[in-house]
C-alpha cells in the first residue's frame, strides 16, 4: 500500500500541502488480519467521519460511517480533523459530521463519544481524483462547527511528523500502526468495534517497481507492503484514516501519512 509526508511549517500548511498518502486497496477493500482495538481508548485521535444517507420517500435517513480521520494540533482552538480529499472533494456540508471519542460506533458503547457538526472543509487545491494520477495531494482538513472537547478522555490530538517533505522513506523501520471501521473484505460492510494493524513500510523504489510505474509513486508517498503472510490493507471506509510511527516504545505515536489508495 501507499500514504503523503507531513512538513514542518505552519500548522495549515503542513495539513495541506504535505502529508503523505499511503496506498490502500483500491479494488478489494478492506483492513484485514487486523484486530480489535484493545483497551478502548488506547487511539484517541481517531474519528469517524460519517454523511447522512437519505434515501428517496418516507424512509428515515440514517448517518453511515464513511471514513477515517484524525484531530490534528490547532494553536488557538482544537476544531481541525484531518482526512482524504476524496472523503469531502464536492460533499455538502450539512451531510457530514465527525464521531469523535468513539469505539463501538453503533452503540456507542465502550468509550465516550462527541458528534460534532462540520463547518466547512478545505481540499488540497492541487488534488487529482484519479487512480492513474495516484492521487496526489489526496488531503483535506475538516472545521467542524463547535471546538473539541480535549477534557474527553476518549479524545486527544495526534502529533504530526518534523520529517522533511522528501523523507518520506525515514519511517522505514519503525513501528507504524493504521486504524479504522473499515472493512474487513471485499463483500462486508464497515465494521462498528475499531480495528488496528501493523504498517510494515517499504521504499518509494520498491514500491513503484511493485506497481510497475503506473500509478506513479512521487515523494509524496509512503508505501507499505507485506511479503510474509496475508497483508493488512486500510480500506474501504478506511480512508483518510491516519497512519501514526514511533522510533521506539518511549516515543509518542505522530502522524506520518493518510490512507488513500493500493491494491490487496
Amino acid at each position: 500500500s501507499v500514504s503523503i509526508p507531513n512538513q514542518p511549517a505552519t500548522k495549515m500548511k503542513v495539513v495541506l500541502v504535505c502529508l503523505v498518502l499511503v496506498a490502500q486497496s483500491f479494488a478489494e477493500q478492506r483492513i484485514a488480519d487486523s484486530r480489535e482495538v484493545h483497551p478502548p481508548g488506547k487511539w484517541p485521535w481517531m474519528g469517524s467521519l460519517q454523511f447522512y444517507d437519505d434515501p428517496p420517500g418516507p424512509v428515515q435517513g440514517t448517518w453511515v460511517h464513511h471514513c477515517g480521520c484524525a484531530v490534528i494540533e490547532d494553536s488557538n482552538s482544537y476544531r481541525y480533523i484531518l482526512t482524504a480529499a476524496v472523503c469531502v472533494d464536492g460533499m455538502d456540508v450539512n451531510y457530514l459530521r465527525v464521531v469523535l471519542g468513539a469505539h463501538d460506533i453503533i452503540t456507542g458503547k465502550e468509550g465516550l463519544p462527541e458528534i460534532y457538526a462540520v463547518w466547512n472543509y478545505y481540499v488540497h487545491e492541487d488534488f487529482v481524483n484519479g487512480f492513474p494520477s495516484g492521487f496526489p495531494n489526496d488531503i483535506a482538513v475538516v472545521m467542524t462547527g463547535n471546538p473539541i472537547s480535549t477534557d474527553n478522555p476518549f479524545i486527544d490530538v495526534l502529533p504530526m511528523t518534523e520529517s522533511a517533505e522528501n523523507d518520506t522513506e525515514g519511517h522505514m523501520g519503525q513501528e507504524c500502526m493504521f486504524a479504522g471501521w473499515g472493512s474487513q473484505s471485499g463483500s462486508s460492510g464497515t465494521v462498528n468495534l475499531l480495528r488496528e494493524a501493523p504498517m510494515n513500510i517499504i521504499s518509494n523504489q520498491e514500491c513503484s517497481d511493485r506497481w510497475g510505474g503506473q500509478p506513479p509513486v512521487t515523494n509524496m508517498h509512503i508505501c507499505h507492503f507485506e511479503d510474509q503472510g496475508p497483508m493488512a490493507v486500510p480500506c474501504s471506509g478506511d480512508n483518510g484514516g491516519p497512519i501514526f510511527c514511533r522510533e521506539t516504545e518511549n516515543d509518542e505515536w505522530e502522524m506520518v501519512g493518510i490512507g488513500s489508495w493500493g491494491s490487496p
